[in-house]
């Protein structure tokens, strides 16, 4: 996980300060056999591997970005968030391949940001809290 490049995936470096926890695959098919939880300041990423001859291969992962603003919807209050997602292999429910979504209603972010967008919008989000 730390011998790939971050930003060509639209990852952003991992905080050492973060919580980890480590979930192991004991039943079913997933995609994976053991994901990271990584849980830092105003962000949360999943990270997967699985077990090919002797090491776990790092597989993709998922990042969600909270900025400080919140919005009203039918659920209740809900944070605006970046997710990038990169996974190497299709996993059950999700696709290989990248991906960034938007969800909040603020007009200055798109829907469907660009790599270079997400990022530029992350930083700004993670130096103004």
């Amino acid at each position: 996980m730390y011998e790939i490049d971050r930003e060509q995936y639209c990852l952003t470096e991992i905080d050492p300060d973060s919580i980890v926890s480590i979930e192991r695959q004991t039943y079913g098919d997933h995609g994976y056999d053991v994901m990271l939880h990584i849980e830092g300041d105003r962000r949360y990423r999943t990270v997967a591997f699985v077990w090919e001859g002797d090491e776990y291969v790092w597989i993709g992962e998922q990042e969600s970005h909270r900025s400080g603003r919140t919005y009203t919807t039918p659920d209740g209050e809900l944070n605006e968030r970046i997710v990038v997602s990169y996974y190497e292999r299709e996993r059950p429910g999700m696709p290989a391949g990248l991906s960034i979504t938007y969800e909040g209603p603020y007009e200055d972010v798109s829907a469907r940001p660009t790599c270079k967008d997400a990022l530029r919008v992350i930083r700004k989000w993670h130096i103004s809290k």
